[in-house]
């Protein structure tokens, strides 16, 4: 199973009561740049508790990273996409950016829009108020310019998608 949450105002246990609700087992830092005023959530300190709580920390903001100049059709980052659909095959994955609003956040208009055109899988973005919701309900929330213009031609092909 894939997830995507945004630590945003959360506290680390609020932050880690989400992760465990749904048992997952792998974190994937997508920042471009993982470090935070909140505190917890510096590269260094997710080390630390992820550590702590038997959840493998990956930071993978160089390829999948908001700010980073690889365009999505790009061979590394679609090398990046085939690691994340591996990872979540074998357990729970969360891909993990600052942005509490995922409909703001590149996590749900770059990574899960690709990984839904390209390969047809259907992340949950996990909500600030602690439900969750496939990506293709969040997607629907995310102005037409937001969605980069090859994820948006190949979702446009695949209507039956949504």
């Amino acid at each position: 199973m894939l997830y995507t949450i945004g630590y945003s105002t959360r506290t680390l246990p609020e932050f880690l009561r989400e992760l465990e609700r749904r048992q997952i087992t792998q974190l994937w830092d997508v920042r471009s740049s993982p470090w935070s005023r909140n505190q917890p959530f510096n590269a260094n300190q997710i080390e630390r508790w992820a550590e702590r709580a038997g959840i493998l920390y990956r930071q993978e903001g160089k390829v999948l990273g908001g700010r980073t100049a690889i365009p999505l059709d790009h061979p590394d980052y679609l090398a990046a996409l085939d690691r994340i659909l591996d990872a979540a095959c074998r357990e729970p994955v969360a891909l993990m950016c600052s942005e509490g609003r995922p409909e703001d956040c590149h996590r749900t208009t770059d990574i899960a829009a690709s990984l839904l055109a390209r390969l047809g899988i259907i992340a949950r973005s996990i909500c600030r108020d602690g439900s969750d919701e496939d990506v293709t309900d969040t997607l629907q929330r995310v102005p037409a310019g937001r969605i980069d213009a090859v994820i948006r031609d190949l979702l446009e092909r695949q209507p039956s998608l949504f």
